[in-house]
């Protein structure tokens, strides 16, 4: 419940869920899926209203609480694609990251997500639209 445009989905070994969406203008979403949770779409983004700084429907922090936050939300857009992890021992120092593809900013991002962060972004610029 609460998700705008979900692009990209990976499920780890563990069963972990990982998702990944479009946010209005900004805020598109890397979210860790929990069975039950609301994600806050159309009351809580990082996204603005075109030519504007804001969201009109965003609700203020304390009405949040109930929302799950994102694991990591691009402001600007880079309008994500798909996400995959990276396991089976093809690159070991980079085992359990996972690979976001995106259309606008033509990069691939791999993210170290551990205890629910985003704890290094690396933007890979690829050079054209990576559509999965």
């Amino acid at each position: 419940m609460g998700h705008r445009n979900s692009e990209g989905l990976y499920v780890d070994r563990s069963g972990t869920i990982c998702s990944t969406e479009h946010g209005p203008q900004g805020g598109d979403e890397l979210n860790r899926l929990v069975q039950g949770a609301n994600y806050g779409w159309p009351y809580a983004t990082y996204g603005t209203d075109c030519g504007s700084f804001s969201w009109p429907l965003n609700k203020p922090e304390l009405d949040r609480k109930n929302y799950e936050t994102p694991v990591f939300a691009w402001v600007p857009s880079i309008a994500v694609a798909n996400l995959v992890g990276v396991e089976r021992g093809l690159f070991s120092e980079r085992e359990g990251d996972l690979l976001i593809a995106t259309l606008k900013a033509m990069t691939l991002y791999r993210a170290r997500v551990r205890d629910g962060q985003v704890k290094y972004l690396e933007a890979i610029p690829i050079g054209i639209r990576i559509a999965t």
